[in-house]
């Protein structure tokens, strides 16, 4: 009885905390000024908080019962109740930020509140939800997983290599199925796309139509068949050939003088992203690298959209997708080499998910495939000991491709190439001498595609030099003096930082300790690369990703954060502290993805995100690297910034130890696991809570806004303000009820209101629809097609808030449609959405 009574207990005050916190979202909307107990008291109904405490004390005991008696009826353990309780104990945490939130309100009822962050993070965004789900989950598989048996143990038993290979297919499939479920239906559309996705796409078309990369000769074939491209080889070879016949004449020439070729500018300006060639044609600044990569997916989907007579752009985006899934796997194929196959796989797609990976699935950028062609080429020169010579010849390619996506991965690939020739030079672990055909397997790659670059840059623009096409159009490419400030902009920046938006990323630096004491040989590598990646893209001028989704420039090198992430990841699977920090992060990282996806206008312009926030203006919190000044600017910029350093050396600092630290007792270990993982996720927010009311008291921060601006609110006539809260927010005057599903509305007022007019328009045929107000039993009207329809809704149970400056109502009813129908359907627009009645409030 005493586990029973125990999740029983926990669960209870979880149901309580939950009912206690949609009462605070809905006293943060009144402006009485009245203390928080007094109306707590008044309005909340003592039947409300028992429903709650019941109905999730059932369930959780239901749910600890159901997987107890599963276990003895299949004799996997004889009594796995005792051990049940025990993931329970994550539901504290929760609880506690409701506690924490009554607290802030207590202090003052009124914004600014006690302290901001903390109703943040316990009312707002998926946040709280996605923190109490994972946290509880992990902790229950651990718990389950520690009485039936090791939790990594292998998914699919096959003999190797056969099982590497099932487990990889099995990667790829679901990361594309993913991938595939997520993307936003309008991106397979033709035309489609952020930023400089359309002058990728345009690549393609004018080289599929054409067999040249001219944007001035776009609209002359624009929609080339395969056999016809396919025919423009021997054109292309033979421009190629005169080209390098050009190039090896000036060469000679100038060697004859006595001086060293460097060639001569000869490109002239057409705007700020596109120069003419001395020869007439216009081009883009960008490598030409991701628009050549779509050529095969676009003469696909030509050819699809002519036997079809559709239009689209399904294929590019489809393979765009692939080649995402792919990089997932490498992630998973680089971490397994460091770790078990469960904490690969964990990484692989919490990695995914996080942004910005996710948001580069569907838009066409060099950065995806430049990730998947560094990692590769690591894992193929580096991670392997002893490699051979087929996987040197790949890692040559992949390294050999790299700087036809975008210039800044030379110096990459360079570093990558001179550290595995050193690699070669030096005995193998093996006592043997590297094979010198392995040297010309590195080399012919590279000096082909070298070559081949030079050759195209002097095509084009008459100048050897790798920045010759930015130079063309009067613009820098590498600001040494601004490596600093682009350095923290992209790790804090209020835009574009990634431990900003992507705190999982804190893991990678927890891990590096972990990763020098026990992959010595992978160290100066890694470093390299990181380093010869990140000293380029910190001092490139446009480092925030100029007219693209945030964190773009840094998402080619994450994939291999995922080294030293997967460290952690594994070490979390057994250590409880690891896991409720690993869990907040994640946590974390994933409700910003959600965010996004609920709008894909703010990754573009992350400050239309930050003004969505309710309770904590998080231009109180985070510096911007983007303003005027050495290290940027703005009110209390560095204390901001030192704030956020410190905080992640703390995180650190204080886990770093526990990465490589062995298990006193396996058993204490895995006994003590969720009650850890609870005190360290809840001391994790606690202290990020107290940094934040550290920062938003700083005298020099003025950064605060007014009050909580609410989103999907209009004012009607005498004072009153409308809020809706559902899948349709306002069109016009009035919203749309989803088909079969409901809105809820919030009625604010000074005054009390008994009666209130809804005007509601069905669709073609009848519909029902039901009103429930707080408290009070359901209404159910039946309409005829059409409308407007006129329902006199009696409000009779509204909060009641008086405070020292006003008296203020809140009405809370809902509106539930139960038929549905869909416009485009009916011929009447092309709205495809299942909807069900029009409801206007008078």
């Amino acid at each position: 009885m005493r586990p029973t009574f125990i999740i029983a207990s926990v669960s209870a005050l979880f149901g309580v905390s939950r009912a206690i916190n949609a009462f605070l979202r809905l006293f943060l909307r009144q402006d009485s000024g009245e203390p928080l107990l007094p109306a707590l008291a008044r309005n909340m109904l003592l039947s409300d908080v028992l429903l709650s405490a019941l109905f999730w004390s059932l369930l959780g005991v239901g749910l600890a019962h159901g997987i107890a008696w599963l276990g003895h009826r299949f004799e996997w353990n004889g009594n796995l109740l005792p051990e049940l309780a025990r993931p329970y104990t994550t539901l504290l945490v929760p609880a506690g930020m409701t506690l924490a939130s009554v607290g802030s309100l207590l202090v003052s009822p009124t914004f600014p509140y006690g302290v901001n962050l903390v109703l943040t993070f316990t009312l707002e965004g998926p946040f709280p939800t996605l923190l109490t789900t994972m946290l509880f989950l992990a902790c229950l598989v651990h718990t389950i997983s520690h009485a039936f048996g090791p939790l990594d143990a292998p998914i699919i038993r096959l003999a190797d290599p056969w099982r590497r290979r099932a487990v990889g297919a099995l990667v790829v499939t679901v990361a594309l199925g993913i991938f595939i479920a997520l993307t936003p239906s309008r991106f397979y559309e033709e035309g489609v796309g952020q930023g400089n996705m359309f002058k990728y796409l345009r690549m393609a078309s004018v080289f599929s139509g054409t067999g040249t990369l001219d944007i001035s000769r776009a609209e002359e074939n624009t929609s080339p068949r395969i056999i016809e491209f396919l025919s423009r080889g021997p054109g292309m070879l033979r421009r190629y050939t005169a080209a390098a016949g050009v190039l090896a004449r000036d060469v000679s020439s100038a060697m004859l003088e006595g001086r060293l070729y460097r060639g001569e500018l000869r490109a002239s300006k057409v705007n700020r992203s596109m120069f003419r060639s001395d020869e007439g044609g216009v081009y883009y600044i960008n490598a030409p690298g991701p628009g050549l990569l779509l050529v095969p997916s676009y003469l696909i989907d030509k050819s699809w959209n002519r036997v079809f007579n559709t239009s689209g752009q399904r294929f590019q985006i489809l393979f765009w997708q692939l080649l995402a899934a792919l990089l997932v796997y490498e992630i998973f194929a680089s971490a397994r080499e460091l770790s078990s196959e469960l904490a690969s796989g964990l990484t692989a797609f919490a990695t995914a998910i996080a942004v910005p990976f996710l948001l580069f699935t569907f838009q066409i950028y060099p950065e995806l495939p430049g990730g998947f062609l560094i990692l590769y080429a690591f894992r193929k020169l580096v991670l392997d000991p002893v490699p051979s010579g087929l996987a040197i010849f790949s890692g040559a390619l992949a390294l050999s491709v790299l700087p036809w996506l975008h210039q800044k991965y030379s110096v990459t690939a360079a570093t990558l190439a001179v550290v595995t020739v050193v690699r070669l030079l030096r005995r193998t672990p093996g006592g043997i001498h590297h094979h010198p055909y392995k040297l010309a397997f590195l080399a012919s790659p590279l000096a082909l595609s070298t070559f081949s670059i030079f050759l195209y840059n002097h095509a084009l623009t008459g100048s050897l030099s790798p920045t010759a096409t930015f130079r063309a159009v009067a613009r820098s490419s590498f600001e040494p003096h601004s490596f600093l400030k682009g350095l923290l902009g992209l790790a804090f920046d209020l835009e574009n930082g990634i431990f900003v938006f992507s705190p999982l990323y804190v893991l990678a630096l927890l891990g590096m300790s972990a990763l020098v004491l026990r992959h010595r040989y992978l160290v100066t590598p890694y470093v390299l690369v990181l380093g010869s990646y990140l000293l380029v893209i910190a001092s490139f001028p446009y480092w925030p990703g100029a007219v693209s989704t945030m964190g773009r420039y840094i998402l080619s090198i994450l994939p291999l954060l995922a080294l030293p992430l997967v460290l952690v990841v594994g070490r979390a699977l057994r250590d409880g502290v690891l896991a409720g920090a690993a869990i907040v992060l994640a946590a974390a990282s994933f409700a910003f993805t959600l965010s996004f996806f609920e709008d894909l206008i703010p990754s573009y312009q992350a400050l239309l995100l930050w003004k969505r926030t309710l309770y904590s203006d998080p231009m109180q919190y985070l510096p911007s690297m983007l303003t005027d000044g050495f290290l940027g600017s703005g009110p209390a910029h560095f204390a901001k910034l030192i704030a956020l350093v410190l905080l992640v050396a703390l995180i650190v600092y204080r886990l770093r130890g526990r990465v490589c630290e062995e298990p006193f007792s396996v058993q204490v270990e895995a006994s003590s696991f969720a009650s850890m993982a609870s005190l360290s996720a809840g001391g994790l927010i606690l202290g990020v809570c107290a940094l934040g009311a550290f920062l938003e008291h700083w005298p020099y921060n003025e950064t605060v806004k007014r009050g909580p601006e609410y989103r999907e609110t209009v004012e009607l006539r005498e004072g009153r303000i409308l809020s809706v809260i559902g899948e349709h927010g306002f069109e016009g005057p009035g919203v749309w009820v989803p088909g079969g599903g409901s809105t809820r509305f919030l009625l604010t007022s000074r005054t009390k209101v008994s009666t209130l007019m809804l005007l509601v328009k069905n669709g073609p045929r009848e519909n029902s629809i039901v009103i429930r107000e707080r408290g009070k039993n359901n209404l159910e009207f039946s309409l005829p097609p059409e409308g407007p329809h006129r329902v006199n809704l009696l409000l009779r149970n509204p909060y009641r808030f008086e405070g020292p400056e006003r008296r203020s109502y809140i009405y809370d009813f809902s509106v539930l449609s139960k038929g549905s129908f869909i416009p485009v359907e009916e011929g009447r627009s092309e709205d495809v959405r299942s909807l069900g009645a029009y409801v206007r409030v008078r």
